[in-house]
C-alpha cells in the first residue's frame, strides 16, 4: 500500500467519529483541520499520480478521495 494511502486511512480511523457525523449532517467537508489536511493530501497524491486535478472532493463514505478532473 502506498505511504499516502496509509496516511489517508490512519487519519480517517482515527477521527471516524468526526467525519461520520460531518457525513451524516450534509456531507459538506467543514473547514476544520481534519477535512484540510485530508482534502490536501487527496489533492497531492492525485498531482504526483498526473492527474490534473481541479477539484478534490473528500467525505468519509469515500476516504481514498474523489476527484474531478479538468
Amino acid at each position: 500500500m502506498d505511504t499516502l494511502e496509509q496516511l489517508i486511512n490512519e487519519i480517517y480511523e482515527d477521527n471516524y467519529s468526526h467525519l461520520d457525523l460531518d457525513e451524516n449532517m450534509g456531507g459538506e467537508s467543514c473547514n476544520c483541520p481534519i477535512h484540510i489536511t485530508l482534502n490536501t493530501i487527496v489533492k497531492y497524491r492525485d498531482e504526483r499520480e498526473g492527474d490534473d486535478v481541479d477539484t478534490v472532493s473528500w467525505s468519509s463514505s469515500n476516504p481514498t478521495g474523489e476527484v474531478a478532473s479538468k
